[in-house]
């Protein structure tokens, strides 16, 4: 696989990956929603931001900025779940386009830089990953995003912020009895999809 799909976070984040992990766009999520919705771009307000790196890149690169922890992501699980990506900062990208437009300003270098995969087959989607990848600067970071939580049978491993690897017994929370014990369970979107085989 020629693409690294990571997520950083707190340490104290790793838990809520046991009942799933979901990002936000706070404080601009009503402008982001917008601004997705007047370009028909995919959106929805439970996902999860990725970052992607090209294989050859060190996928801690972020962690000093969005936490020291990097959860590195089974591409298998996460690949077929991408909906949209961007070449930069993907709540920076619509917020500032939403301002620009609201100003009658031109908004087209904001557009250029987000891309929507939701139609594509799972190799072109690791193409188009790659590609987004390759046109971030130092400054930058490519984002890819999921419509669901993250759980636990999307993740590899995690590290720390020396690179070593975080056992999961150590941040997997015990399951909590359901509350209806005799109701049945159904599969769900949110459950992830690890039957990919990229």
């Amino acid at each position: 696989m020629c693409v690294t799909l990571a997520v950083h976070m707190p340490q104290t984040s790793l838990c809520h990956i046991t009942n799933g992990y979901r990002s936000a766009d706070r404080p601009y999520a009503t402008q982001v929603e917008a601004f997705c919705k007047q370009h028909r771009l995919p959106y929805s307000n439970v996902f999860v931001s990725i970052c992607v790196y090209p294989k050859t890149d060190d996928p801690q690169s972020l962690a000093g900025v969005y936490g020291p922890c990097t959860v590195i992501l089974k591409n298998r699980c996460i690949v077929p779940d991408v909906q949209i990506a961007s070449s930069d900062d993907f709540q920076d990208l619509t917020y500032n386009g939403y301002k620009k437009e609201l100003a009658g300003l031109r908004i087209r270098k904001y557009l250029d830089q987000i891309y929507d995969l939701s139609g594509l087959a799972d190799d072109k989607r690791v193409e188009a990953l790659l590609a987004v990848a390759r046109e971030t600067t130092n400054s930058k970071y490519a984002e890819a995003r999921i419509f669901r939580p993250l759980v636990v049978d999307d993740v590899d491993k995690v590290l720390d912020a020396c690179k070593r690897e975080i056992p999961k017994d150590s941040w997997i929370q015990p399951e909590k009895p359901a509350k209806h014990p005799m109701q049945p369970t159904t599969a769900s979107a949110e459950t992830g999809n690890c039957k990919g085989r990229l």
